[in-house]
Order: structure tokens, then C-alpha cells, then sequence
């Protein structure tokens, strides 16, 4: 499990923009992860006094209609890496960097991943540089099927204190809108980062338990 990234509005020790009320556009989370974190968390705990409705996207379904639309696009967004680069100050000084292609695929060519975030792609490995041209028309092709206006695929709420969105950070891309508050620092966001294979292990436990629990009650009954 990542650590817990909690997200205030503005604090001035901070030097991203999202801990602005500047709207955020959709992405995934921490490509500059070696290992992407595959679930993401967010818990809300203080609320915005306007706007700051959030988004989530299924960025699988945009993909699938690139590869549909145009296979050489998609698969030379499969093919080439990114560098994925950030730094700055939030809970601690950080300074991470991955190469990862935009688009991930299995064995069986099923789509398994995404990293789509343009605020920390940086560059490319010089081997592809005579590829740039068509790598750009490609992500721009996909880029403009992640719209940031209301669609079918878009799930947009406002979200109340104590709510929270689960989603699978290798599939759905989330965003948020514009927001204001009144004081400083108010809009409180709990962020947290969690593996397949703790949620799997957590699953199995309780499953274990709730079979025990079960097995207890019908010795009693009987």
C-alpha cells in the first residue's frame, strides 16, 4: 500500500497545481511510478463551497475506439515509452521518474493498462526519435477521445464529506472541476494508493472469516 497523500486546497508549501482550484483534467495517477499503483482511493473530508465536481473516465473504452479507428495509432502508443517525470514538495521532497508506453497490452493483445497523464511526460528514448510525428497524431488521436465535457462514458458528481470514489487507476481516468473556497486550505482530500495483491489477500481473509462465522452459527443451530 502507497502512503496516503492528503490533498488540501492551496497550501503554500506545495508546488502542484492541484492543490489549486484550477480545474483538473482527466488522467491517471503516478506514471512516474515504476510499478503504477493499480487502485486509487479518494475519501473526501472537507468539501469545496462551489464547483469541484469530480470526474471519472473509462479510458479503456476511448482506447478501444482508437484501436478500432486507426490500429497503427494504437499500437505505436503500445509500443513507444514515455518518460514520466515529477518533482516538488507535498507530504515530502520527491523526486520520481518511470519509462512507460501510454497504452499496456497482454499476451492475449486485452488491454491492461493506461498512463495518460500529460502534466509529467517529459521525453523519449532517443531510438524513437524519428517516430515523434506519428507518435504525436497518435496520442492527440486518443487525446481527443477523453473529452472534458458530458458524455456517456463521463461520470461527474459532486461529492459530500465523508464520500468516497474507488477506482481502478490503470483503467479510469479522473479529473475535477473548477472550484472555489472561502478560507484557506478548506477543501480536505484523502488520497490512497493500494495494490491488487493486498486487496486480493484482504478479500480471502474476510472471506475466511465470514465462512467461519457461517460454519460457527449453524453448529449452534444445530
Amino acid at each position: 500500500v502507497a502512503a496516503p497523500v492528503i490533498s488540501r486546497l492551496s497550501p503554500q508549501e506545495y508546488t502542484d497545481f492541484i492543490y489549486t482550484g484550477k480545474e483538473i483534467q482527466l488522467h491517471t495517477d503516478l506514471p512516474t511510478y515504476q510499478n503504477v499503483p493499480p487502485i486509487l482511493v479518494m475519501h473526501l473530508i472537507e468539501g469545496a463551497d462551489s464547483g469541484g465536481e469530480s470526474l471519472a473516465f473509462d479510458g479503456f473504452a476511448a482506447a478501444e475506439e482508437l484501436r478500432q479507428a486507426d490500429s497503427f495509432a494504437f499500437n505505436l502508443l503500445c509500443e513507444v515509452p514515455v518518460n514520466f517525470r515529477g518533482s516538488g514538495e507535498e507530504y515530502l521532497d520527491f523526486d520520481l521518474e518511470s519509462w512507460h508506453p501510454i497504452l499496456r497490452t497482454d499476451r492475449r493483445d486485452r488491454l491492461v493498462q493506461l498512463c495518460f497523464n500529460a502534466s509529467r511526460g517529459s521525453r523519449f528514448a532517443s531510438t524513437y526519435q524519428n517516430r515523434l510525428g506519428d507518435w504525436y497524431e497518435a496520442f492527440w488521436e486518443l487525446a481527443r477521445r477523453i473529452p472534458m465535457a458530458a458524455s456517456p462514458l463521463m461520470f461527474e458528481r459532486f461529492l459530500t464529506p465523508g464520500s468516497a470514489l474507488i477506482m481502478d487507476n490503470h483503467r479510469i481516468l479522473h479529473g475535477r472541476r473548477a472550484l472555489t473556497v472561502k478560507s484557506p486550505n478548506r477543501r480536505f482530500l484523502n488520497t490512497i494508493y493500494v495494490g491488487w495483491d493486498e486487496t486480493r489477500a484482504k478479500k480471502r481473509f474476510l472471506k475466511e472469516i465470514s465462512k467461519s462465522k457461517i460454519t460457527g452459527r449453524h453448529r449452534e443451530d444445530s
